[in-house]
């Protein structure tokens, strides 16, 4: 095999996602016992991260002048990171915030370098999927044959995953990636993209992971609505519907408020959750006043849940389940990057469906990030080392991007092949 820079790049993106699903530490750990335990480092993880990172550093530079157009396109991803970064001059743990920032922006060049070297954002899905005939499979012999696969206080499933919720972000982007097996026209491959379609399933359902199974709710719903919608539309009544669904919802919720029916409670009965989300609103309202102190710029780059943080050191006598993180990922961005960093990061989510919109056809891309969307009201994944629906969420953005670049250049040459001039020799006349 021929060692270019197209080959660098997709060894880079395929090695990554590799130890982002099954992890670079031995699987069924036992749960962190003390505060130091979250300190411990695992130097095999970083010298596998960060050789990823170089190979996929090599392999960008090859592609600068792209990268460059690229980056005009998008903008607004680029300028959120420069902002994150330069969090880090006032975090009162720079080194550990630059560490992680580097993390983060890793994430982005390993990503970048493969959408611009893959001939479609599509071999990306390709490439997971080839991973996840591995995963999945495994995960569920694990769960049946070995006893440290299941959280046993819950119980719930985890598999080869530190934890259910890890197992549930995992499983919840394998049900999105595997969704369109449908539409296969290859009776082998939509018979095997329907039976990983199952096991996807099976194993989130398992996992018992409320907030992956609350996001693959809502994009199942918000999907169907819009596969719907479109075909109405055909019959020219796609508005109306859309009108009388809200207007529905409306008279459902107002009738419940005046038949005195909890829907709150309701609604949190069927999640199995109580009205404090497992305790987790009493650590939204520490962090919350802790983000009061720098509420504008923010403390640094994810640099609040540090071993020998006072305010965390605080945290920890009151909730004594040792949380590293705020569990709201909306929450610990206000607390870290403040209200510039929050703004530039709606101006992302803005961006991007501004940028699907002008996509001439669906794009399975915006579905990881209404997912990461959701997924970050219970967990914090946005930018953070190894979070699998964080990383889908940079992936999507980026890949939307991409597939517009390469939408205007093949409109920019379908354009020059037709304004071509006739070069064949003009008839003479005799």
């Amino acid at each position: 095999m021929k060692l270019n820079s197209s080959t660098v790049a997709r060894l880079a993106f395929v090695l990554y996602i590799f130890f982002i699903f099954f992890g670079t530490a031995l699987p069924f750990q036992e749960k962190l016992a003390s505060a130091d335990d979250i300190s411990s480092s695992n130097v095999f993880s970083q010298f596998i991260y960060s050789t990823i990172y170089l190979l996929a550093g090599v392999a960008l530079f090859t592609k600068r002048r792209a990268l460059a157009a690229f980056i005009r396109r998008e903008k607004c991803l680029t300028l959120f990171l420069l902002w994150c970064l330069l969090t880090v001059l006032w975090s009162d743990f720079p080194m550990t915030s630059f560490k992680r920032w580097m993390q983060a922006f890793g994430s982005f060049v390993v990503l970048t370098a493969a959408l611009l070297h893959f001939d479609s954002p599509e071999n990306a899905l390709d490439n997971i999927k080839k991973i996840l005939l591995v995963y999945l499979p495994l995960s569920l012999l694990a769960v049946l044959f070995v006893y440290e696969a299941t959280q046993w206080e819950f119980p719930a499933w985890r598999g080869l995953a530190p934890s259910k919720n890890w197992l549930g972000q995992i499983t919840l982007t394998s049900v999105i990636v595997w969704s369109s097996f449908w539409s296969q026209k290859n009776t082998r491959r939509k018979w095997l993209g329907a039976v990983f379609f199952a096991i996807s399933l099976i194993l989130l359902l398992g996992s018992k992971s409320t907030t992956s199974m609350l996001a693959l709710g809502v994009v199942a719903v918000s999907a169907a609505f819009l596969a719907f919608e479109r075909r109405m539309a055909q019959l020219g009544v796609g508005y109306f519907l859309s009108l009388f669904l809200l207007g529905a919802v409306s008279f459902l919720l107002l009738l419940a408020a005046w038949e005195n029916i909890d829907v709150k409670a309701t609604f949190f009965d069927a999640l199995g959750k109580d009205a404090t989300f497992t305790d987790r609103i009493f650590l939204w309202t520490a962090v919350i006043e802790n983000a009061q102190q720098h509420v504008l710029t923010g403390g640094g780059f994810d640099g609040f849940w540090v071993v020998g943080n006072e305010e965390m050191d605080y945290m920890y006598k009151k909730f004594v389940w040792l949380p590293n993180q705020a569990h709201n990922g909306y929450i610990d961005m206000l607390n870290e990057i403040g209200v510039i960093g929050v703004g530039l990061f709606l101006l992302v989510i803005c961006n991007f469906f501004i940028a699907l919109a002008k996509l001439q056809s669906p794009q399975i891309w915006k579905w990881f990030i209404v997912a990461a969307l959701i997924v970050n009201l219970q967990e914090s994944t946005f930018f953070r080392f190894n979070a699998v629906s964080g990383i889908m969420f940079t992936l999507g953005y980026l890949a939307v991007f991409r597939q517009r670049q390469l939408q205007n250049r093949q409109r920019e040459n379908r354009h020059m092949s037709s304004e071509q001039p006739n070069t064949e020799p003009a008839p003479t006349l005799r």
